[in-house]
């Protein structure tokens, strides 16, 4: 999980979106992966679910109750974001996450969105990919 969203993070801030989070639940994923050589089919089965990636936007305190639910995230924590400066209520900021989230608006709520048509586990094993070797203590 930790894996994924860090890919998905990595993804949005490539497409110059000004991505500051990613989120993805605990439930979608479904299967560690085995240490060594990892296939694609090994990463399908952790990440099965056809979910879009979606970039939303977001106001400051909209994000913090998106980091209070139990999920996956990367970019941010509690009332932080990574970089170390303090999520402003009144603020706007973008995410990206998964469209089992996003169709969930009482519990994920945001204003406008943008679907990239891209699902995790593609993602997850470009990054594989860009990587080569991935140390399991960095997730």
């Amino acid at each position: 999980g930790k894996f994924a969203v860090q890919a998905m993070l990595e993804y949005g801030q490539s497409l110059d979106s000004g991505v500051v989070a990613s989120f993805h639940n605990t439930g979608g994923i479904r299967a560690s992966l085995p240490s060594g050589e990892v296939t694609y089919g090994d990463i399908y089965a952790a990440v099965p679910f056809d979910n879009d990636v979606i970039i939303c936007t977001v106001t400051g305190t909209q994000l913090i109750k998106w980091l209070s639910r139990s999920n996956y995230t990367a970019g941010a924590s509690g009332t932080k974001l990574a970089n170390g400066s303090s999520i402003i209520s009144t603020n706007t900021y973008k995410v990206i996450a998964i469209s089992y989230l996003t169709e969930n608006t009482s519990s994920y709520p945001h204003s406008a969105e943008f679907n990239t048509h891209a699902f995790v586990r593609d993602l997850a094993k470009e990054r594989f990919k860009k990587l080569s070797i991935v140390n399991p203590s960095d997730y």
